[in-house]
């Protein structure tokens, strides 16, 4: 329940050395526009150090292959692991993916509660991983850092990234 979740977060901010991931899916053929709003709440006002919100996507021999079958008369898009994909109409859309991405972005970036003090040399430390391992021109994560090093009053890393941020806004069509 959404009760014990939030009692079991606030238990384990009181242990700061663990590092915790959340995992929080939306989509469902069920779901309404507000319980998916809610799902993006809950996800930000839990404060794991790191919260995946992933799209539902039905297993092969699974009740929720069937149910997805059967309640959205939709066919099923199988990848070569056998990962089923739906074509909700609803969620057939270029928006439903944007707002996805958004709020994991709100959740792991802007609204991340490491990034907003509670912990800067770890936010610092994913953002940077994110940027050096994952994704260079990830412009969030690179405008985060900059933040972060200007708090830290390190001038010079602060330039670097702030610099580096205007570079991937001006040159990347996406991040603009």
């Amino acid at each position: 329940t959404l009760e014990i979740l939030y009692e079991k977060a606030a238990l384990l901010h009181k242990y700061p050395e663990l590092y915790v991931k959340g995992n929080f899916i939306v989509g469902f053929p069920f779901e309404t526009d507000e319980q998916m709003e809610d799902t993006f709440r809950v996800a930000r006002e839990v404060q794991f150090d790191q919260a995946a919100t992933s799209i539902y996507s039905p297993l092969v021999g699974t009740d929720a292959l069937s149910y997805s079958k059967d309640t959205e008369n939709t066919d099923i898009e199988f990848s070569d692991d056998n990962f089923g994909k739906t074509l909700i109409d609803r969620f057939n859309n270029q928006d439903f993916y944007d707002k996805v991405y958004v709020n994991n972005l709100r959740t792991n970036f802007t609204e991340n509660a490491n990034y907003k003090g509670r912990n800067l040399k770890r936010a610092l430390k994913d953002f940077l991983r994110i940027i050096n391992t994952n994704c260079p021109d990830h412009a969030v994560a690179t405008y985060c850092v900059s933040k972060i090093y200007e708090t830290l009053k390190d001038e010079d890393n602060q330039k670097k990234y702030s610099g580096r941020f205007d570079d991937i806004v001006r040159n990347s069509e996406q991040w603009r």
